[in-house]
């Protein structure tokens, strides 16, 4: 299938989650909203998936937003968060301290644990097989997707599953049209489709995928308060964004742009297309096409009427090899 390389620039966005988590440190700030309610709803399709995992990885885990909602549906299974920023991760060991008497304590209940490491998802490998791979709002973080869905499909036991969820291709459209309008070019990250999430994961070998959109409307008083919590998300790490300040005129054009699009109720819009899938790793490796083998004589003996018209061209070609004499042309 096609390579998407997204115009991403992979360490530029551990250094907007260092510096957001440094700021979360020290001001109290809670994580997103949008990255909690989109892992809530992430979770209640869990409510129609029968699945009893002794093995979480949570991919991109931030934080840990996830980390309650997962360890509260499965007791007993071992969850491994792992995220790029260290900063954010030493946040999630903030909120979750399983050391102790905690831990002896979960061990004793035979309950499962939690545990977090520093780690580049690009090219990390669970030490053990895991049931779940869990990934919120991490994928469009990434400039290769399809790399990292090869990472977690090779990662799964059979029989285990991928869940994930991520910004669609209509997300952030009126920041979008605001940026082009002030002539700020790189100010959002282009999105990929749902339809080709979905390719990604039935070329990796997983089966049944299922995939759905929601769209999420925020609205907004002003435009800073959308600003603001756009920051929240992570920053922009766009190749082609701007390395300078933007200009007094052209960020208050930016600005206007976003004011100019208030509905009715004088509110500003941001619109959130997200995109949910989960597929599974078959018990069973599927059988490729190109590395089956078929007999000559097997495909030969299927076609008797062909193999009859090949015998009769032989025959003919003996013949008039017979009858040939040197210096004469056949």
């Amino acid at each position: 299938m096609e390579e998407y390389i997204l115009p991403i620039d992979p360490h530029a966005v551990i250094r907007q989650f260092d510096r957001l988590a440094t700021k979360q440190a020290i001001q109290s700030l809670a994580p997103s909203f949008l990255t909690v309610e989109i892992s809530k709803r992430m979770n209640e399709r869990l409510d129609y998936i029968r699945l009893e995992p002794k093995y979480i990885l949570d991919a991109g885990c931030g934080t840990g937003e996830s980390i309650q909602s997962l360890s509260a549906r499965y007791k007993n299974a071992h969850i491994l968060g792992i995220d790029a920023s260290e900063k954010r991760l030493a946040l999630a060991r903030q909120r979750w301290p399983l050391k102790g008497w905690k831990s002896l304590w979960h061990k004793a209940c035979g309950q499962g644990s939690i545990q977090f490491q520093q780690a580049d998802a690009r090219n990390f490998l669970c030490p053990w097989p895991v049931d779940l791979v869990w990934s919120n709002c991490f994928l469009h973080w990434l400039e290769k997707p399809q790399e990292i869905i090869s990472q977690w499909a090779t990662s799964l036991a059979p029989g285990g599953l991928l869940m994930l969820s991520c910004f669609g291709p209509d997300s952030f459209k009126q920041l979008r049209e605001a940026a082009s309008a002030a002539d700020l070019p790189g100010a959002v990250l282009p999105f990929l489709d749902m339809h080709d999430l979905g390719d990604m994961l039935v070329a990796n070998q997983l089966i049944t995928p299922v995939m759905d959109t929601e769209i999420l409307t925020l609205t907004y008083t002003t435009p800073q308060s959308l600003l603001s919590d756009l920051r929240l998300l992570g920053g922009n790490p766009h190749v082609q964004r701007r390395r300078t300040l933007t200009g007094k005129a052209r960020w208050q054009k930016f600005i206007q742009a976003l004011s100019d699009n208030r509905g009715k109720d004088g509110r500003i819009s941001l619109t959130i297309e997200v995109i949910y899938g989960h597929a599974w790793r078959p018990l069973k490796p599927l059988a490729r096409l190109d590395s089956q083998k078929i007999s000559v004589d097997a495909l030969t003996a299927s076609l008797p009427s062909r193999r009859k018209h090949n015998s009769l061209n032989e025959s003919k070609l003996e013949s008039v090899v017979g009858q040939h004499k040197p210096g004469q042309s056949v």
